[in-house]
């Protein structure tokens, strides 16, 4: 599970790999946005425009691709299990 250096978020993050189908003012920062539960797992992905290869490879290895915090835009996230 992910979790950001700075605001301390490990709910919710996008993929900088991934833009976003569209790029506006106050608009997602990634084509996917990624919600961890309590548990540290990926429990749901918020797509917009990625394709289904996509997907498939980012549930299927989240800490390839989950590398922006969602909160606060930062990228200094770390996957370490901690307490």
């Amino acid at each position: 599970m992910p979790k950001c250096q700075f605001c301390g978020n490990m709910k919710s993050f996008g993929a900088s790999k991934i833009p976003p189908s569209a790029t506006c003012a106050n608009g997602p920062i990634s084509g996917i946005i990624g919600e961890f539960n309590q548990e540290k797992e990926l429990i749901f992905m918020h797509s917009s425009g990625a394709t289904k290869a996509i997907i498939n490879a980012v549930s299927q290895n989240p800490q390839e691709f989950f590398d922006v915090c969602v909160r606060c835009g930062e990228t200094s996230i770390v996957w370490d299990d901690y307490a």
